[in-house]
């Protein structure tokens, strides 16, 4: 039940995470070089959040444990 719960809200987090990314870059207006740099760092990010977190709603959808066990 615990372990349920907290990927619920481990759930939450990330979308709401994911969306205020999604929001400052959209707001994001680089202007020189080094802005350009960040906000493509920004976008890769915000890529990588999404795809990660989809593919944790995926396997919690198929009933698969939402972190794999360890080797030790």
């Amino acid at each position: 039940m615990a372990t349920g719960s907290l990927g619920h809200e481990r759930t939450m987090l990330w979308m709401g995470y994911a969306d205020r990314l999604r929001e400052l870059i959209v707001d994001f207006r680089p202007s020189r070089p080094l802005d350009r740099d960040r906000y493509a760092t920004l976008v890769m990010d915000a890529y990588a959040l999404r795809l990660i977190g989809s593919a944790a709603l995926a396997r919690a959808d198929r009933g698969e444990q939402d972190i794999p066990p360890s080797r030790y």
